[in-house]
C-alpha cells in the first residue's frame, strides 16, 4: 500500500486485479466481466457515524478481495500503480 494514501470516513482504497473469467468457482458471463471488477483492499477508512453518533466501521478489511463496478470510485495513480478510492457503503458489491 502506498504510505501516503489513507482513506477518510467510510472510504476504501483498493487495487484492481487483472481481469478473470471466474469469481471463486462461479463462471461470470461476458457482460458481468465487462461491468464488474475484482480488487484487493489496501486501506480502510475509520468509518462513518450513524444517526446516534456511533462509529460504524466498513464491513471490509485490508486484504479482502472485493467485487466492484468497473467505473465505480475515483482512479488514483501512486507509485506507478492505479488504485480505486471507493465508498464502502455504495460502491462495493461483494466480498469474495
Amino acid at each position: 500500500m502506498p504510505t501516503v494514501l489513507r482513506p477518510t470516513k467510510n472510504n476504501v482504497l483498493a487495487e484492481p486485479l487483472p481481469k478473470t473469467q471466474t469469481v471463486g468457482s462461479l463462471h461470470l458471463p461476458s457482460n458481468a466481466q465487462e461491468n464488474n471488477l475484482e480488487a484487493i483492499v489496501k486501506a480502510v477508512g475509520p468509518g462513518r457515524h450513524n444517526a446516534k453518533g456511533v462509529l460504524v466501521r466498513p464491513e471490509v478489511n485490508v486484504g479482502d478481495k472485493i467485487l466492484m463496478q468497473r467505473h465505480a470510485g475515483t482512479d488514483i495513480k501512486c507509485d506507478g500503480r492505479t488504485y480505486k478510492l471507493l465508498n464502502a457503503t455504495s460502491e462495493i458489491l461483494a466480498i469474495l
